[in-house]
């Protein structure tokens, strides 16, 4: 893979993003997250970066609810599938995943199908269960060390094989 031109690309895109920002009255949308603008792609990022921070000198405090359970959708809508597609990972076999949010009402089922990333009814069966607060799972899906704050149900290789069907940019 091309980690030096995907990055290029996207430096590229976010500085236009922010040159136009500079001189907008609302905030630019972002191209490679869609239904985000550029306030919303800082804020997340701020989160995670501000939680390795703490992480790194003492306890850090979770992410911010709301934002975290954001963050874990946009994952499986649009990072997922790109990170999928740009690291040429192996196809999906039908695995599939529920993430379940203890602190809040949101449940997210993940299927992986050959090439796509398909989120079903939470409903349907799922292979592993992932729960926890929205902080911890978009802690996890950022790879995050918090694994043993997760409860994890049903088929526990899947655990660390989600990052094999979305490896890591």
């Amino acid at each position: 893979m091309d980690y030096a031109g995907h990055f290029q690309q996207e430096a590229a895109a976010f500085e236009a993003a922010a040159r136009q920002a500079a001189g907008a009255e609302a905030a630019p949308a972002v191209p490679s997250c869609p239904g985000w603008v550029l306030t919303d792609l800082v804020l997340h990022l701020g989160i995670v970066h501000r939680w390795d921070a703490e992480n790194a000198v003492g306890t850090a405090r979770p992410l911010d609810a709301a934002l975290a359970a954001d963050a874990v959708g946009q994952t499986f809508e649009v990072m997922a599938p790109m990170r999928r597609a740009v690291a040429k990972a192996p196809r999906g076999q039908g695995e599939r995943f529920l993430f379940r949010r203890t602190d809040g009402p949101q449940t997210w089922a993940v299927r992986f199908d050959g090439e796509s990333v398909r989120l079903d009814a939470p409903g349907e069966p799922h292979d592993i269960q992932i729960s926890g607060t929205a902080s911890d799972l978009a802690l996890f899906l950022w790879q995050r060390k918090v694994a043993d704050r997760l409860d994890v149900q049903g088929d526990i290789s899947l655990l660390s094989g989600y990052f094999v069907l979305v490896p890591p940019l």
